[in-house]
C-alpha cells in the first residue's frame, strides 16, 4: 500500500494491530470513531495499521515452547496476564514495514507497546502510548483473571513492572486530561514516575460520534411500567466499586424509601454486584438502546470512586440530560470549565449522600423550562467541545507541536 501525505504535516500511525475496531467502549471504540471520522477532515495524515497489514497468524506470547500436555496448556492459561506483558512479538508481517516513514507511532495499549516494542528498536520517530484503563492496565488485567486477593497480590507486582516499563519506552504518554492520570496512583511507582517527568505527560480531551449508531427506538417508561409523572435517575456501567455502584445502592436505599416517583434504571452487566432490592430499582442488563435511555431520563449519575475520562459523560452530554458526577479523576475536569458552560453539570463530593439528595431534589421540583434550558447547555458543550471533528483538530495540532 502507497500512502501519500502532505509534506506540512506530521506523519501519524495508530496501531491497532490484532485490534478489532467496533461502535464500543475503550480502545476499539475510541479509534472506530476516530477512522470514521478521518474522511471527513481535509489533509490528515493519519493512517491504521490495520489498513497496512493484517496479521497472519497468532504467535506465542512465551519464549518457551510448552509440551503439548493438558498440563501445561493449563498452566499457560492460567498464567496469560503474565506471558501477555512479558512475551515479545516479532510477526514477519510487521518486519517488512519501514516505520521511519512515519514520525509519530501511537501506541493505545501498554500490553501492545510491551508485545511489539522490540520491532520498534530502529525507529526513529516518536512513539506516543495512550492507556484506555480505569486503573493501572496490569492490575485489571489481573483482577479480571484471579478472583483470590492473595493471588492477587503476589502477582500485581510482577506484571505493575512491565506496565511501568512500557511508559519508559514512549516518548509521550497522551491522557485525555491530567486528572485522569490520578486512577495509576494506586501503584507509587507509576505516582512517583508522573511527578518526575511532567514533560512527558500531554493532554487531549476525548470525543464521541455526533451521530448514534445503533439507535432502537424504545419507550422505556411503557416498557418498565414507570408512569408519566415518574422521576428517572439512570446509571449505566459496570457495577463495581471503582464505577460506585456500591455508592449507587446506598444512594438508592435512600431515596427510594423517601420518595415514591423515584425510579432508578439501570444497565450494564450485573456483576460483581447485585441489585438493591425494590420494585422501583430496574436493572435492564446489557443493552443496545443507552442513547434512548440516557434521553428519555431526568437525570443520570457518575458516582464513580475514581474515573479515568468517563466516555459515557459524553454520551449524556450528547443527549442533553442532566448529570450528577462525582469530584474525583476525569470528573473533576468538567469543574474546571466556564461554570456557564457546565450549568447542566451538578458535582458532589464521593460518599455525601446528601449533596446528591438535594441535587435530585433540586430537578424533581425544577420546572420543564428549567430542566430543557439544562439539556440545551449540555448539548452545547458536547458540540462546541467533544465531536470526533473537534477531537481530531486539537490531535493533529497537539501531534504537531510536538
Amino acid at each position: 500500500m502507497f500512502l501519500i501525505y502532505s509534506t506540512d504535516m506530521k506523519r501519524i500511525l495508530i496501531w491497532d494491530y490484532s485490534l478489532t475496531l467496533s461502535n464500543s467502549g475503550g480502545p476499539a471504540g475510541y479509534l472506530y470513531n476516530i477512522k470514521q471520522t478521518l474522511p471527513l477532515i481535509k489533509n490528515c495524515n493519519i493512517a491504521f495499521l490495520s489498513d497496512i497489514v493484517r496479521p497472519s497468524f497468532v504467535q506465542s506470547t512465551t519464549a518457551i515452547k510448552p509440551r503439548k500436555t493438558q498440563i501445561i496448556k493449563w498452566l499457560r492459561d492460567w498464567l496469560r496476564p503474565i506471558y501477555l506483558w512479558y512475551g515479545n512479538l516479532n510477526p514477519a508481517e510487521l518486519q517488512r514495514i519501514d516505520f521511519n516513514q512515519f514520525d509519530i507511532v501511537h501506541f493505545h495499549s501498554s500490553v501492545s507497546l510491551s508485545l511489539y516494542g522490540r520491532i520498534l528498536k530502529s525507529y526513529k520517530g516518536k512513539i506516543i502510548l495512550t492507556s484506555h484503563s480505569p486503573q493501572p492496565l496490569s492490575d485489571e488485567y489481573i483482577e479480571a483473571r484471579y478472583k483470590s486477593r492473595l493471588i492477587q497480590n503476589v502477582l500485581r507486582p510482577v506484571v505493575r513492572r512491565r506496565e511501568l516499563k512500557a511508559w519508559k519506552r514512549a516518548d509521550y504518554l497522551m491522557f485525555p486530561v491530567e486528572e485522569a492520570v490520578e486512577v495509576y496512583f494506586a501503584y507509587s511507582k507509576m505516582k512517583q514516575y508522573f511527578e518526575d517527568n511532567h514533560h512527558k505527560f500531554i493532554y487531549c480531551p476525548s470525543s464521541i460520534s455526533k451521530e448514534v449508531l445503533n439507535n432502537v427506538e424504545i419507550d422505556i417508561r411503557k416498557a418498565n411500567k414507570i408512569p408519566n409523572n415518574g422521576f428517572i435517575l439512570c446509571f449505566i456501567g459496570r457495577h463495581n466499586e471503582i464505577k460506585g455502584y456500591d455508592q449507587l445502592k446506598k444512594i438508592g436505599s435512600l431515596l427510594l424509601k423517601k420518595y415514591e416517583n423515584i425510579y432508578i434504571v439501570i444497565a450494564g452487566k450485573e456483576t460483581p454486584l447485585k441489585r438493591y432490592n425494590h420494585e422501583r430499582w430496574i436493572e435492564l442488563g446489557w443493552i443496545n438502546y443507552g442513547n434512548e435511555l440516557i434521553q428519555q431520563s431526568d437525570v443520570f449519575i457518575l458516582p464513580n470512586k475514581a474515573t479515568y475520562f468517563d466516555l459515557v459523560a459524553l454520551e449524556v452530554l450528547r443527549e442533553g440530560t442532566p448529570m450528577i458526577i462525582t469530584r474525583t479523576g476525569g470528573n473533576k475536569y468538567f469543574e474546571k470549565l466556564n461554570p456557564k458552560d457546565t450549568e447542566g453539570i451538578i458535582f458532589y463530593d464521593y460518599g455525601s449522600y446528601e449533596q446528591v439528595e438535594k441535587a435530585i431534589m433540586s430537578l424533581v421540583n425544577s420546572t420543564n423550562k428549567q430542566r430543557n434550558y439544562l439539556r440545551k447547555k449540555n448539548i452545547e458543550l458536547f458540540n462546541s467541545r467533544y465531536t470526533t471533528e473537534v477531537f481530531l483538530e486539537r490531535y493533529v495540532k497537539l501531534m504537531n507541536d510536538i
